[in-house]
């Protein structure tokens, strides 16, 4: 079980994006905002989508995601 969660598991580096994804989405969404720009890209509502369902994969393969 483990050899499989660890090969389905997603990369770190998009785990780190797709928590800062979600962190920006809540501090824009307070602010009243949509869509917002992260590193040069806007990021809007299907990106953020993505994001949470990186980050539910992530957790399922035991990936710690509390960041967010």
């Amino acid at each position: 079980v483990d050899i499989v969660q660890e090969r389905f598991a997603p990369p770190q580096e998009a785990v780190d994006r797709a928590i800062r994804i979600v962190s920006g989405y809540h501090t824009h969404y307070e602010a009243g905002k949509g869509a917002f720009d992260l590193d040069g890209k806007a990021i809007d509502m299907p990106v953020v989508k993505w994001a949470y369902r990186m980050l539910r994969r992530a957790e399922l393969a035991g990936i710690n995601v509390d960041n967010t």
